[in-house]
Formats: C-alpha cells, sequence, structure tokens
C-alpha cells in the first residue's frame, strides 16, 4: 500500500491540488512523474524536506481522541503480552514441540488479515 497508493493527508496534498512531496510520494506517483519529465521539458528540481515524526502528537490535545488512543494502546499492550507468552505456555504446559506451538498464531493472523480485506468495503457503506 505504501508503495502504490496515493498520499490522501489533507495537510500534505490539500483536495488532491498539490502534488506529495519528499517521502509522501508513492513509487507510482515517482515513475508516473519521471514519464511526464521525459515528455516535457525539464521543470525545477523538488527540494527535500524531512518529515516530523512528532506532529501527530496534537491528536493527544484532543480529549476524546486521547482516551480513545488510551484505551486501545492499554488493550493491545496486554494482547501482546499474552500472546508473547502464550508459545512458551503451550510448550511448557501440553508439551508441544516449537513448531507446534508456533501455529497458534495463524488463525490470529488470519483473522487480522480477513478484517483488514473487509474493513474498506465495509467503511464504504
Amino acid at each position: 500500500m505504501l508503495l502504490f497508493f496515493p498520499e490522501t493527508q489533507r495537510k500534505i496534498v490539500e483536495n488532491g491540488s498539490l502534488r506529495p512531496r519528499g517521502i509522501y510520494k508513492s513509487l507510482f506517483f515517482i515513475f508516473q512523474a519521471r514519464e511526464v519529465r521525459r515528455r516535457r521539458a525539464p521543470a525545477e528540481k523538488p527540494r527535500f524536506s524531512w518529515p516530523n515524526p512528532f506532529a501527530c502528537l496534537r491528536i493527544l490535545g484532543n480529549r476524546e481522541s486521547l482516551i480513545v488512543i488510551l484505551l486501545y494502546s492499554i488493550t493491545y499492550a496486554v494482547k501482546m503480552a499474552l500472546q508473547a507468552s502464550l508459545g512458551v505456555q503451550c510448550v511448557e504446559i501440553y508439551q508441544l514441540s516449537y513448531l507446534d506451538a508456533g501455529l497458534i498464531y495463524l488463525p490470529a493472523g488470519v483473522a487480522g488479515a480477513v478484517a483488514a480485506f473487509l474493513t474498506g468495503p465495509l467503511v464504504q457503506l
């Protein structure tokens, strides 16, 4: 998705009228831009800008967003802690081989893939 989908964040491309710069360009956009440059006269050289990884922290200033993010981060941390110890416990308690214990992660992976696949069409409803 990072390689082929275009940037849609309004602060970067507004309503689509601005072209993305720097790391916000998709691979498709880069190839398309090269083709356009090859067909017409060379334009001005694009300037590189470093992205600010802390810019998204402003979201935490909104109280509702902070509550939702905290609740889901706690839930995710508990899930990952349990999942990290699950394989070792299956080996010790049920005397499974490490391969068999590793297979217990497949249902969660398949469910995550199916959920990611179905999220797009369901959001558009």
